[in-house]
């Protein structure tokens, strides 16, 4: 995710979609994908089946406050570093470079806390915290 924040984050102003956007959208996606899937083996490892849903609930609002918290911070930072300030619609004459290099901004930020994150996650996550023999889940039919 970090690798496809860094990517956007060099977008010109006059860029392309295949050149310049989707390399870095592929990589945010397949590590937003991966995170999130090992997020919640991680959460679910040592789940009994009277707390699967509560840890299930809990792991899943988490995720869900943490964008919630996430994107306004990006979109403050995006229009802070835009130079383009205030509420409201874009003057007709805004420039695309003033545009890109605000949204450029936000996804170094972007950048920065998905490396917190593993920072965080390899620092304080050990594989002595999974309970021994622990298996996953399997939905009852």
């Amino acid at each position: 995710g970090a690798s496809g924040a860094l990517l956007l984050s060099r977008l010109p102003a006059d860029g392309s979609y295949l050149a310049d956007l989707l390399p870095g959208f592929l990589l945010l996606g397949v590590g937003g994908g991966l995170a999130a899937a090992g997020v919640m083996i991680t959460a679910m490892s040592g789940a009994g089946h009277d707390d699967a849903g509560l840890v299930s609930g809990l792991t899943n609002t988490s995720h869900e406050l943490s964008i919630a918290l996430t994107l306004p911070v990006l979109s403050t930072i995006a229009v802070s570093q835009s130079g383009l300030g205030g509420l409201g619609p874009l003057a007709a004459g805004t420039k695309a470079s003033a545009l890109t290099d605000g949204i450029t901004s936000a996804f170094q930020a972007a950048a920065v806390i998905a490396v917190a994150g593993v920072v965080v996650a390899a620092t304080l996550l050990r594989r002595s915290d999974v309970i021994a023999g622990a298996s996953p889940m399997h939905m009852h039919h």
